[in-house]
């Protein structure tokens, strides 16, 4: 783009602000330079870099790029060999160190700033370039002795010669034999050497030389001959101390000069950051907000379409639908798009339609706008602004804009393309969204200066002059803003020129917007399709102009109107009246009407506005009261299921208690009939138990001389057994008695010498006796024992559960390998007990599982 064209929409002026935001040179330097890019993909990375730098700076609200410095001197002398001080070092240090945190902090945040990352990728890290440069110099700009051992060991002989040489001047001015010689007992320096000050008619008594004298000539300062050596030495050594640390600062140097170019790239790429975060700062300055951006060459493509205006308000809101927002509201001041109503241009007649339309009268889909502004405001104005909404490009291509005088008309078109300007440098807009603009491959302005009351043929070849500049170089893609077209000359050539200008542009499908004064400009706006009016209001009660752009209307003169209430005599304005053309005066009645109307449908729309709001918001609120009732019907809902679930589980654990209770009283009663009938058993066993006197005589056992075969007393049956098994570890062992086999406590046992009644029960059954009833199970679990330890304990309960006069029995051996199945069907098939077996159900465990039918 043009320097002449940024400088007459006062670019600069922007860019001086912005570089007030960055925090060094470079930075400064590239924001004045920065220039409107026209590829549209550059224009969008600008764009989300700046987006993406105002949410780091929310993130980190601290983040800067301090202590990065502008190194450029440095490099260029360091690349040419030159030689680099102790401060050019520390900046380069510290830069170096600033990029590394810049980098760190931003590729932290990698995913939420992909393209400030991007940046950033040149930034290297110099990590052996910042060593060397922090081991040789301190913080405070010293050569430190680690810088070499050279220089450590120059300045370790270089400490113990001064301390030989302050010694030696120390003993001349203590010495005795020198007290009257001397002015005074100090040591102190002339031109680097260290001298004494001696009276200057003693000065032959103590040799040396001379470097000076005192003002008066009293004194005179010797070196003394016998500190010569030692001085010469000392000075020997700094010299020694500066050609080293010369040495090292070249050393140092020589390694900036290689990586000259990675340190350009680094501090070009810090700059770079600091100039996002310059706009970035800018932007919350302006309260600016990063506009949608728009294709230039597919409005091209589709500049042929027109629609009648009477379809263009379902044409504008199905646009809003497409930007993803609603319609804004009001006059074009904050109150959004509804001032480019068509029902409200009451000037649009079938005829005008018919004209302004497609052949047939067929409506073609409404184009995009290539601009769209939302409460815009330039950004140079200060105090209270008035914003301003304008389109270009969807309806029209070609906006003229009327009205009085200091009315607005030329800040609006300085706004317009002021931040089309800014959007294509990067910059936030300071508009409301969703405003939008396109990227233009340049922007074209005329303007100047309409408060200027000179209007001469000079002013007017200026004006003519850029305009064919203009003309010649402006295309489909660019934008045009001519302020005050034709003014300058002849009224009558001046409004012909300006048309027949304007029908150029139009022809060529240049978007344009134009001010004027002209009221031809009005008409040839109204009748010509793809160009619309616009004005800015001026209040006659106030006299002054309201800076509101209504687009739609074209605007009044209002010049008799103003001289009236400015108190010109009435009969003055009442012959100004006669002399107009009645055809002007009907087109001003006209205007005003128009305008009142418009007035009157703005107050009715802005109620029908209210009432559909209130409708919203109750809408809403029946909304969240049905919402509401929703939710409460399914707690209920919930709460009555879990109540349910709860009763019903309450109902099923009350029926299991009531049969495992009816089970207990079953248990019981079997096992009263199984005790009555063994009771019988023993009864049968009495003719072999033993007089009582000879029972009493018994004397108990003790566990380790029980024997199996041994013949025992049993105290608890009154008779006579056999030792069957040893007692385990509860002291209870198995004792036959006749064909009755019974498991005791050791301790019921005693010894007796009588033999072993015989009696012949009825049956070949295996007892178990125990003074308590056991709480046998209807079934036993034998899973996980070894198939030795089942076949114990299943003996156990087929012995208990016959004896209780269980019918029934349920053995879980699972079913695994089958090894513990077939153990223990192998002994119920053996069991005198048993009557009758076979696998469980499948509902009721299959083969892991065996149903047993004693013998009872």
């Amino acid at each position: 783009m043009e320097e002449h064209y940024l400088e007459t929409l006062e670019l600069h002026k922007v860019l001086e602000q912005l570089a007030a935001h960055s925090s060094f040179t470079v930075s400064h330097e590239k924001a004045l330079a920065l220039r409107p890019a026209i590829d549209l993909a550059e224009v969008r990375r600008r764009q989300a870099a700046t987006r993406e730098a105002r949410r780091l700076l929310d993130l980190k609200p601290n983040f800067t790029i301090g202590g990065v410095r502008d190194i450029r001197t440095q490099i260029r002398r360091a690349s040419v060999g030159a030689l680099l001080t102790p401060e050019d070092l520390l900046q380069v240090v510290s830069t170096i160190a600033g990029g590394r945190i810049v980098r760190g902090t931003i590729t932290k945040l990698g995913d939420q700033l992909p393209t400030l990352q991007e940046v950033t990728l040149p930034i290297g890290l110099h990590d052996d370039l910042e060593q060397e440069i922090r081991r040789a110099i301190s913080d405070t700009g010293e050569v430190m002795d680690s810088a070499s051992p050279t220089l450590a060991g120059i300045r370790m002989e270089l400490r113990r010669a001064h301390e030989r040489l302050m010694a030696k001047l120390n003993e001349i001015v203590a010495s005795p034999s020198y007290r009257q010689v001397l002015q005074e007992p100090i040591v102190t320096q002339r031109a680097g050497r260290y001298v004494v000050p001696v009276k200057a008619e003693f000065k032959g008594q103590i040799k040396g030389i001379v470097h000076d004298q005192s003002a008066s000539g009293a004194t005179v300062f010797l070196e003394p001959l016998a500190v010569m050596d030692l001085t010469n030495r000392w000075r020997q050594l700094q010299i020694d101390e500066e050609h080293e640390i010369e040495r090292i600062l070249r050393h140092l140097a020589g390694l900036v000069g290689r990586d000259a170019e990675p340190l350009e790239r680094t501090l070009d790429a810090l700059a770079e950051v600091d100039l996002f975060l310059a706009q970035a700062k800018l932007a919350e300055a302006m309260r600016a907000e990063s506009p949608i951006l728009l294709d230039i060459s597919q409005h091209r493509q589709g500049s042929g379409k027109t629609a009648r205006r009477g379809d263009r308000e379902t044409g504008r809101r199905g646009d809003a639908e497409r930007w993803g927002s609603p319609l804004p509201k009001g006059e074009g001041q904050g109150e959004g798009w509804s001032t480019q109503d068509s029902a409200l241009r009451t000037r649009d007649s079938a005829p005008s339609t018919q004209h302004r339309g497609q052949a047939g009268g067929t409506p073609a889909l409404p184009a995009e706008p290539i601009v769209r502004l939302v409460n815009a405001r330039h950004p140079l104005l200060t105090g209270h602004v008035v914003p301003i909404t304008v389109e270009l490009g969807g309806d029209f291509d070609v906006l003229v804009i009327t009205g009085p005088n200091t009315g607005g008309k030329t800040v609006a078109l300085r706004t317009v393309g002021l931040l089309c300007l800014m959007a294509q440098c990067g910059l936030h807009i300071p508009a409301e969204e969703p405003s939008a603009v396109s990227v233009f491959r340049a922007v074209y302005a005329d303007i100047g200066d309409e408060q200027s009351i000179e209007q001469s043929l000079s002013t007017f070849s200026s004006h003519m002059t850029h305009i064919v500049d203009i003309l010649e170089k402006a295309d489909g893609e660019s934008l045009v803003l001519l302020d005050e077209l034709g003014a300058g000359t002849d009224p009558q050539e001046g409004s012909a020129l300006a048309r027949s200008i304007l029908s150029h542009l139009l022809t060529r499908g240049i978007p344009t917007i134009a001010t004027t004064h002209y009221s031809e400009l009005k008409s040839f706006a109204h009748t010509t399709p793809r160009v619309e009016n616009a004005s800015v209001e001026f209040d006659l009660e106030t006299l002054s102009p309201t800076f509101k752009l209504n687009i739609g209307l074209p605007g009044r003169s209002n010049t008799l109107a103003i001289a009236s209430r400015l108190g010109m005599r009435q009969e003055i304005v009442e012959e100004a009246k006669q002399l107009v053309e009645p055809a002007d005066l009907e087109i001003e009645g006209l205007l005003a009407q128009l305008s009142k109307d418009r007035e009157q449908a703005r107050q009715a729309r802005a109620e029908a506005e209210r009432l559909r709001e209130q409708a919203r918001a109750q809408l809403a609120r029946l909304n969240a009261e049905l919402s509401e009732m929703d939710e409460r019907k399914q707690a209920i809902l919930e709460r009555a299921k879990e109540q349910s679930e709860q009763e019903l589980a309450d109902l099923r654990q009350r029926v299991q208690q009531i049969t495992r209770e009816l089970e207990r009283v079953r248990t019981e009663r079997e096992a009263a009939a199984s005790l009555a009938a063994v009771t019988q058993q023993v009864e049968a066993l009495r003719p072999l138990r033993l007089p009582k006197q000879r029972r009493q005589r018994r004397q108990p056992m003790y566990t380790q001389e029980l024997k199996v075969g041994q013949t025992v007393y049993l105290a608890s049956l009154q008779t006579v057994g056999v030792v069957s098994s040893l007692p385990d570890d509860r002291g209870e062992l198995e004792v036959q008695v006749g064909n009755l086999r019974t498991r005791v406590k050791a301790s019921e046992l005693s010894r007796t010498d009588q033999p072993v009644p015989t009696a012949t029960p009825s049956s070949d059954i295996t007892y178990r006796f125990s003074r308590e009833a056991p709480d046998i199970s209807i079934q036993l679990d034998l899973r996980g024992r070894r198939p030795q330890e089942a076949e114990e304990e299943l003996d156990r309960y087929l012995n208990d559960a016959y004896l209780y006069g269980m019918k029934t029995v349920r053995i879980i051996h699972g079913k695994g390998t089958g090894a513990l199945r077939q153990a223990v069907r192998q002994q119920l098939a053996t069991s005198p007990l048993v009557r009758h077996f076979e696998a469980a159900d499948a509902r009721d465990g299959g083969d892991g599982a065996t149903v047993v039918s004693l013998a009872n």
